[in-house]
């Protein structure tokens, strides 16, 4: 009866999203590699009850061929008499509350004995006490206080205010200590969400990832960015509010909205995002969207707190500006809070900047004076309520603005490239998302994309578990890599290469970001030249810059608001010109390979026609 079942419901799907057989099979082989090859014949035996249905895990990858939802995707799994999709994090969510709840009754009791004990203690003294005259010596107080006329009508001395401690409203609660920005205080809240598990997980996810592999010292983690960006995030909000210019102050409501979003910003962090996400594009389908969706659900850890701690407007309004892409910020009730956050020059960015720098050892800083300029634009402009920076001025433009932009812009440039591009982080970078790519080929339960994003590794676990249990080749790979002995460089073509028509180097560039097509042109090219896997690594990198001069609001003439690189400035935007052209010079396909073959100069000139030849190019 379940043959029939699931049958039936996977051809009601099919034809109710208007999908042939074949269609089908496309789809699904390009979600789950174990089926490339397989034609639709395989389809007609599933819909027909002529073969089991398949495992769990195909089921999900059909469901998401069919673009179902997850009432169709459980009634697909549940004809097959599999689990449901939630099924392992509801048991997980029932188990740990079941515990938590145990620990918490057992806490309490414990507290609750402690607590009479000591009111008991302190009766007893207070009783002690009230029985004696009260005097300088048996009351503890210096007698020269005794002495002196108390004048009851003078007001109390007050300490001068810290701009960076949270408003009264929000509670002075604790205080981190940290190299960058010094003493960060935090409200109450914001240290109950610290020590929540999504947030502590980041201290075992670094940073800049490959990059201790060249810069020794750089494993600061994205916990302390997190703390960071809230700091940074404050400056922000003292710069603005401090501003003469500035007609309206930052609500007090909008500074706790901002300060918790800039300490969740990078909530969905995942181990070697740089490499694994942002470079190689081996975890498409679980981006950030669906990771925030993981921890900041409304029944999650986070999700409970901000809600009982806040109220579910806070909760949401949290929740849409870290999910808000920069199209869609404007359309946020309060963008400005989502560009002090996370949106071009902003808290994430300088902290970033601030934090590189310190601990890769680099010798360049970006003034802070920056903030200073910055105001929000009015509810009638252009782009109404963003942060922006003034370059005009009573009919003259303030090139001093002008200046410090660009100044930033350069280091942000410099550092990526002396950072992220530096030739033995690519290479390292190019052999770890290899190394996972396989893994996910291999499919053990534990390297499936979703348990990969499962949120719960951290770096050295990830490490441990792909020399472990990812295959041959993830096992080659990260044996080379504890040895230091990294990938050579024998083939790289800049995107930007005069001598490929760009169209061409579009179509590559395209072809060549798919990890599953440069996972099997590597293997073809190992098995014509009899090489074992894993020998041979194409790279091709994703083209993003992360800092884009659009993401940068500018006030210009008249207070008309406007894109950085819309200022009609011939100068500005020659400028503007260098630094991303600079910056993406920097992108090229490159193919790496063991350095033992090397060594053989004969064998890198035939690879390297290979090479040439795979790519559609001219031999050198």
């Amino acid at each position: 009866m379940a043959l029939n079942s699931f049958g039936q419901r996977l051809k009601k799907y099919r034809k109710a999203k208007g999908l042939k057989q074949e269609t089908l099979m496309q789809k699904l082989s390009q979600l789950n590699t174990h089926y490339l090859g397989y034609d639709s014949s395989i389809i007609s035996k599933w819909e027909t009850a002529k073969r089991q249905p398949p495992d769990r895990g195909t089921i999900i990858s059909l469901a998401e061929a069919l673009e179902l939802n997850d009432v169709e995707a459980d009634d697909l799994l549940l004809s097959a008499n599999c689990p449901p999709l939630d099924y392992d994090n509801r048991l997980r969510f029932v188990r740990r509350t079941s515990n938590q709840l145990a620990r918490i009754a057992k806490d309490m009791q414990s507290i609750r004995n402690a607590v009479g004990k000591q009111l008991q203690e302190m009766r007893i003294e207070f009783d002690r006490r009230m029985a004696q005259p009260i005097t300088p010596n048996t009351a503890g107080i210096p007698a020269e206080v005794f002495s002196q006329d108390v004048n009851t009508t003078a007001p109390p001395k007050q300490k001068p205010v810290d701009s960076r401690v949270p408003t009264p409203s929000s509670g002075h609660y604790l205080i981190v200590r940290e190299p960058i920005w010094g003493d960060v205080p935090l409200n109450e809240l914001e240290a109950m969400v610290i020590n929540t598990r999504g947030i502590r997980r980041l201290q075992h996810i670094s940073t800049l990832g490959m990059v201790s592999l060249v810069y020794p010292s750089a494993h600061h983690s994205v916990f302390e960015h997190s703390i960071g960006t809230l700091a940074a995030a404050q400056e922000f909000i003292n710069a603005i509010n401090t501003n003469p210019v500035q007609a309206n102050s930052i609500s007090e409501n909008d500074v706790r909205l901002i300060r918790i979003s800039a300490l969740l910003h990078d909530i969905t962090e995942i181990p070697f995002r740089q490499s694994l996400e942002v470079e190689s594009n081996i975890l498409p389908k679980f981006g950030h969207v669906r990771r925030l969706a993981h921890f900041l659900r409304v029944d999650s850890e986070i999700g409970r707190l901000l809600i009982a701690s806040a109220g579910y407007e806070f909760y949401r309004s949290c929740y849409d500006v870290l999910n808000a892409s920069p199209d869609k910020i404007q359309s946020l009730e309060s963008p400005f809070i989502a560009d002090i956050v996370r949106n071009g020059l902003c808290a994430a960015i300088l902290d970033s900047l601030s934090r590189d720098v310190h601990f890769t050892g680099i010798q360049q800083v970006w003034d802070k004076r920056l903030l200073q300029y910055a105001i929000l634009s009015s509810a009638n402009a252009t782009y109404p309520n963003r942060v922006v920076f003034p370059l005009y001025e009573q009919g003259v433009m303030r090139r001093d603005v002008v200046t410090e932009l660009l100044s930033l812009l350069q280091l942000h440039a410099s550092l990526r490239k002396r950072i992220h591009f530096h030739p033995l982080v690519q290479s390292a970078s190019a052999m770890l998302a290899e190394a996972t790519f396989a893994a996910t080929i291999n499919s053990p339960p534990e390297f499936t994309e979703a348990s990969l994003c499962s949120f719960f590794y951290g770096e050295s676990e990830l490490l441990l578990a792909l020399e472990r249990d990812g295959g041959s080749i993830a096992e080659r790979l990260l044996a080379k890599l504890e040895q230091g002995a990294l990938y050579k460089t024998i083939v790289k073509i800049q995107y930007r290469d005069p001598s490929v028509p760009r169209e061409q180097m579009s179509t590559l560039v395209d072809r060549f970001s798919d990890a599953a097509t440069r996972f099997e042109h590597a293997r073809r090219l190992e098995k014509g030249r009899g090489f074992p896997e894993g020998t041979i690594i194409l790279y091709c990198p994703k083209s993003e810059i992360i800092l884009k001069e659009s993401d940068i609001f500018v006030e210009w003439q008249n207070s008309e608001v406007v894109r950085l690189n819309d200022v009609p400035d011939d100068a500005l935007k020659d400028m503007l010109d260098y630094i991303s052209r600079d910056l993406s010079s920097q992108l090229a396909i490159c193919v790496f390979v063991d350095p033992e073959i090397v060594s053989d100069q004969q064998t890198v000139a035939d690879l390297t026609k290979d090479c040439f030849t795979l790519l559609g190019l001219p031999n050198p």
